[in-house]
């Protein structure tokens, strides 16, 4: 993908840290989170962005959607209106972004896009932690280690590295309380 500058990118999900893309080694301090511009593009289609002074390859970006799709808001109204469990809002979430847990109330002030960008301004700002519960890549893991601005998740059977913003935040288990009981028995 060609960019210009003043283009708005964000770091592509699940590149790995020492691994090549594009001939570009992507460096730990080249990782960034969130969305920035592209600041200037070399003759040879390599691109420096606002967030620090390395050079990226195209393999390593991607755009940032300035407008939601309809398929993204409807997967957030769709996300408003399932239970917990299937990845669906709590009652406090709803209450934290919208002020009531009651969808006639929400949707009365709200229509379906303005209540989805509202989801995906409160999920990019939502603050992830070791313990929280979360979904990535339609899954469920425990977040491990916050490093920067990658986390590591884990489930039964697999760790993986992630963004906070490709993650779905579903609850909290106290860890540290978990390990001192499973240690008591």
């Amino acid at each position: 993908m060609n960019f210009k500058v003043g283009d708005k990118v964000k770091l592509k999900d699940g590149l790995e840290e020492g691994k090549e893309y594009g001939g570009v080694t992507l460096l730990k301090d080249m990782q960034f989170y969130g969305v920035t511009e592209i600041a200037g593009v070399t003759g040879n289609e390599y691109y420096d962005i606002d967030a620090n002074s390395f050079r990226y390859a195209p393999e390593m970006l991607e755009p940032y959607p300035e407008e939601l799709t309809a398929e993204e808001a409807w997967e957030t109204a769709r996300r408003l209106c399932s239970n917990q469990r299937d990845g669906g809002l709590s009652w406090w979430e709803l209450v934290e972004i919208f002020g009531t847990p009651y969808f006639d109330e929400l949707f009365e002030q709200n229509t379906v896009y303005e209540a989805a960008e509202k989801i995906r301004k409160w999920e990019k700002n939502k603050v992830i932690q070791y313990g929280d519960v979360v979904k990535y890549d339609g899954k469920r893991y425990i977040v491990g280690k916050v490093a920067g601005d990658y986390i590591r998740v884990f489930s039964s059977d697999m760790s993986v590295l992630a963004t906070k913003e490709s993650l779905i935040k579903l609850g909290h288990i106290d860890l540290d309380k978990l390990m001192e009981d499973i240690d008591a028995d």
